[in-house]
């Protein structure tokens, strides 16, 4: 009888430890998966475009306040709700391709700065991004974006900087 559950602990313990090396494998798959996909074509599918560049509303315009430099607020607009009416342009993140729906979650998104009257998209940041994976733990689990370096924003705040003509750091560099 000891016999026997020594090899059933054993076995146990090595098919959780070969479940724990698979998930880290899928993650490393994933992961290279996502870097292969943007780099595919030059890099063209994603980062920051700009179709259009605009005056920003005078109530979305922030003054310098201390330590913190001017800025320009874009309301955020969840994607389940219409927009409100009294705002003439939002942020938005919206889900453009699922590649993968379980664990690890790996989709192609984009964060837009949208026009409301005409639902016009002034600029988007398109990126591939994987979450979760790997071996269950306390912490949260990591996750993997790109593109990555300068070429990558995926930052509200700096496509607001390159879509509105009137954004304070466009007027201080004149």
């Amino acid at each position: 009888m000891a016999n026997f559950l020594t090899v059933l602990t054993l076995a146990g313990i090595v098919w959780v430890v070969g479940y724990g090396v698979y998930l880290e494998r899928q993650v490393e798959y994933w992961d290279k998966k996502i870097d292969q996909l943007c780099a595919a074509d030059g890099g063209k599918n994603v980062g920051l475009r700009v179709y259009e560049r605009v005056m920003a509303p005078p109530h979305y315009i922030r003054p310098a306040n201390g330590a913190r430099p001017a800025s320009i607020f874009v309301p955020a607009r969840p994607g389940w709700r219409p927009p409100n009416a009294n705002e003439p342009i939002v942020n938005e993140t919206v889900t453009l391709e699922v590649l993968r729906e379980t664990n690890p979650r790996v989709v192609r998104s984009a964060v837009r700065i949208t026009r409301v009257a005409d639902k016009r998209v002034l600029a988007e940041e398109i990126y591939y991004r994987r979450s979760g994976g790997g071996i269950p733990m306390p912490e949260p689990s990591g996750s993997h974006k790109c593109p990555i370096g300068q070429k990558s924003r995926i930052n509200t705040a700096a496509i607001v900087n390159e879509v509105f003509i009137n954004h304070p750091l466009n007027l201080s560099q004149d």
